[in-house]
């Protein structure tokens, strides 16, 4: 803290937790309904038919203790996971980021050019045809990478659905 010290609760490096995981397991009682839901949209994507839950609620109403639910839904798929903070809401792609660098094995620091030296080897074996494109999926991935022709070529109009486009392949 600033204006006064601040106890330590544990130390270490720092981790990313959800609140349902720190608090531990309660029954779930009255969401029978939802947890119908997500158990339906998972056997459903385990069938090759996804599709999109959208979780809205106040505070406290139980969206984390929800999720803790639909992930042991998932057993046996990969998860993986964004988490939106306020103060990224204006850092263009960052609930991408998480989940891009988790499916390249990236850590969340890993720096600029272990991430592009990453992605590089991935489209080569992968998809070589995007590779115009690195530039432009590295910000999706909130790292820098030098510029390519094709990249420089694309009108300024161009560029966010060719990097849409990009992520998705």
């Amino acid at each position: 803290g600033k204006a006064k010290p601040i106890e330590a609760w544990e130390l270490g490096p720092a981790r990313r937790t959800t609140v349902a995981e720190k608090r531990g397991r309660l029954p779930l009682i009255g969401r029978d309904r939802e947890l119908a839901l997500i158990r339906s949209a998972t056997e459903n994507a385990r069938k090759g038919m996804g599709s999109m839950i959208e979780l809205v609620g106040e505070t406290g109403s139980g969206k984390s203790r929800l999720l803790v639910e639909a992930r042991d839904a998932a057993t046996g798929m990969r998860l993986l996971h964004a988490t939106c903070e306020a103060y990224t809401q204006q850092t263009p792609y960052s609930t991408w980021r998480e989940p891009l660098r988790e499916l390249l094995n990236l850590g969340f620091d890993d720096d600029s050019d272990h991430v592009v030296a990453k992605v590089r080897a991935a489209l080569r074996s992968l998809h070589p045809e995007l590779l115009q494109w690195l530039p432009l999926l590295a910000i999706a991935l909130g790292a820098d990478a030098a510029t390519t022709p094709e990249v420089e070529q694309l009108a300024p109009e161009a560029r966010v659905a060719t990097l849409h486009r990009a992520v998705l392949d």
